[in-house]
């Protein structure tokens, strides 16, 4: 099985402000204080003043757009009254609006988590219009800032198509477009299939081993 020591080191980051939130997939998750200049090292989420119950591990790491919650996909659930340090690659967590050492779901905040159902994985998720796209090893889901008392909708868009790799994805004024292991895909409001005249060359001999290699 894969962990964070055994697969391509592969990193996501956000901005969270002027600072930065990032994540070696499958390893911790950390904020880094741009006032403390380039000299100055990161520290865990956990190691923060303030902070409750933020994940230890997680896949992936982004902000949402306009709302500005700091959301984990694949991280380690709450149990009991701490994180349980094993990566549950289909649970989506998330901070308190605009603040990222709150992590507990309470009646006072928006924090709280999701878990998917389509699939066993979370390969990768990208910041669209007013939603933020995820997939899984067999599906598309759209995730969307609803407000109290749910704080984020789950919408399943496709089953049936996946992502190739955590950064095969990109957002462009034409909408968002991604390769999966058996083609191209476009989403703008639903998915199509990108017409491609190499499709042959590129998938016939596709080693899908190096699949997280693929930009």
């Amino acid at each position: 099985s894969l962990s964070f020591s055994n697969q391509l080191r592969l990193y996501s980051h956000d901005n969270f402000g002027d600072d930065l939130v990032f994540n070696a997939r499958a390893g911790g998750v950390f904020y880094w204080d741009t006032s403390g200049g380039t000299s100055s090292r990161a520290v865990a989420l956990s190691d923060l003043a303030g902070a409750n119950l933020p994940p230890t591990l997680a896949l992936q790491v982004l902000v949402s757009d306009v709302d500005r919650h700091v959301i984990c996909f694949g991280a380690d659930p709450i149990v009991g009254s701490s994180r349980s340090g094993t990566l549950d690659p289909m649970l989506i967590a998330f901070s308190d609006q605009e603040n990222i050492t709150e992590w507990e779901p309470l009646p006072t905040n928006t924090a709280g988590s999701i878990r998917l159902s389509a699939g066993s994985s979370i390969i990768g998720a990208l910041r669209a219009r007013q939603e933020t796209l995820v997939w899984t090893d067999v599906a598309l889901y759209s995730l969307q800032f609803v407000g109290t008392p749910l704080t984020f909708g789950l919408n399943l868009i496709n089953e049936g198509v996946s992502l190739i790799g955590p950064n095969a994805a990109i957002n462009t004024p034409s909408g968002v477009f991604w390769m999966d292991k058996k083609g191209f895909y476009n989403y703008t409001g639903a998915v199509s299939p990108v017409p491609c005249s190499v499709h042959s060359y590129v998938f016939d001999d596709l080693e899908e081993g190096q699949a997280y290699q693929f930009f």
